[in-house]
């Protein structure tokens, strides 16, 4: 059963869903998403004998906003912070879009504690012009709520494929978009227009990167490219899905996932 905890994360405090025992999996869900886009897989992960902790991102899910600025380097400290709670001194982190951001900061600043990182639908930090799409974006959630740009995300991030076929799939992902707190949503779109590029990944940390093969938003090319150059990479394509790949494709990510923690 999914115990839901606050937890302290400097001042403030996250909510975290937990589950299960045994070795330790981090994941952490993109912008527009909570800890909710990863049932599944927690609940196969637990079943395989593993302990899931999920946050919810500053400003996003059950967690509030609780900071005046939020960054990528504050949500990799905040998650930081959670597994010191925890008393986790490694863990397998996964992260989905924006929180493969924060994963990918977290090996590079605190490799110690990453046994292997996977990425989800991994994004680059965004060039000029994106970053101010995203940020007039923001200004328009500000002023007039989540929903607004519910129908855009949508079109944008998931695939025709999972449209067409998996109607409660996207219906679930419009869920979250406009159940976001705007002032939130507003923020981690901000967090995502100022990132930088996270600090270097020892080369020899096990990375599996997994693309989406209809994503617009990060296409598998991209995933490449951020492979390039690290010993032990893997890159996974999955066919038919855009992405909201926790989503879109929970069976499999579930299973690769508890591959992953047998070292496969």
């Amino acid at each position: 059963m999914t115990e839901i905890a606050m937890m302290a994360a400097g001042d403030h405090e996250l909510s975290v869903a937990l589950d299960g025992t045994g070795p330790a999996v981090m994941l952490l869900h993109g912008i527009g998403g909570t800890s909710a886009v990863y049932q599944g897989q927690a609940a196969a992960l637990a079943a395989a004998r593993a302990r899931v902790i999920r946050p919810d991102f500053a400003g996003a899910g059950r967690s509030p906003l609780g900071r005046s600025r939020i960054t990528v380097d504050s949500h990799a400290a905040d998650a930081i912070e959670i597994l010191a709670g925890l008393n986790i001194d490694q863990v397998l982190m996964v992260g989905h879009s924006m929180g493969g951001l924060v994963a990918r900061t977290i090996a590079a600043t605190r490799p110690d504690l990453v046994s292997r990182l996977v990425l989800l639908g991994a994004v680059s930090p965004p060039t000029p012009a994106a970053a101010q799409s995203i940020r007039n974006r923001a200004g328009r959630i500000r002023e007039l709520g989540s929903a607004v740009v519910a129908d855009e995300i949508l079109e944008a991030s998931v695939s025709a494929e999972t449209r067409r076929l998996r109607p409660e799939v996207t219906a679930f992902i419009r869920h979250l978009i406009c159940g976001q707190d705007a002032a939130g949503y507003a923020a981690n779109n901000e967090a995502l227009a100022e990132a930088t590029e996270p600090g270097e990944i020892p080369a020899g940390l096990p990375m599996t990167l997994v693309a989406g093969e209809q994503d617009r938003l990060s296409p598998p090319e991209l995933s490449v490219r951020i492979a390039a150059g690290h010993e032990g990479r893997q890159v996974v394509v999955i066919p038919g899905i855009g992405h909201w790949i926790p989503l879109e494709a929970s069976s499999q990510v579930a299973s690769l996932l508890i591959s992953s923690l047998d070292g496969s």
